[in-house]
Parts: structure tokens; C-alpha cells; sequence
């Protein structure tokens, strides 16, 4: 959640339209080890709340790709409203 929060802070994102669209893809070492983009949902706007002091309810949250491989990782992608 720190990490996430520094790299958003830099986005400025108070400038932006709302709703922000958030979605969330992942790499994955293996379906075991996948876990439900969904349940990152709260930890992940919570952590954009935190440090924009935008309230969540102006998030927009989407469960995007998911593949396997290695390194495993995970792809948040932030966009403003049109």
C-alpha cells in the first residue's frame, strides 16, 4: 500500500475528472497462486484515498487481464473520466 500510495501521489490526481478508472491486471506464477483481482479492491483504493484525500466513492474499480508467467506482478492503471 505504501508503495502504491508514493507512485500515485505523483499523479497529481486532483487535477482529474472523476470518476477515476481503476483497473487492475496481473502476471501470475500459476492459477494457484492467482488471486481474485476483485478482493484487491479495497486495499488498493484505500491506499489511493489515503494519499489523494479522494473519497473512494469516486472510483470506478475493473478487474482487467490476468496471464501466467514469471515475474509475477501486478499492472494498476489509473485513468480519469472523459
Amino acid at each position: 500500500m505504501a508503495e502504491l500510495g508514493w507512485t500515485v501521489k505523483e499523479l497529481n490526481l486532483d487535477d482529474w475528472k472523476l470518476p477515476l478508472m481503476i483497473t487492475c491486471s496481473g502476471r501470475f506464477k500459476n492459477k494457484a497462486c492467482q488471486p481474485d483481482l476483485s478482493n484487491l479492491a479495497k486495499v488498493t483504493m484505500d491506499a489511493i484515498e489515503e494519499v489523494t484525500n479522494l473519497n473512494d466513492r469516486d472510483f470506478r474499480w475493473h478487474d482487467g487481464t490476468v496471464e501466467y508467467g514469471e515475474p509475477p506482478v501486478l499492472w494498476i492503471k489509473i485513468e480519469e473520466s472523459e
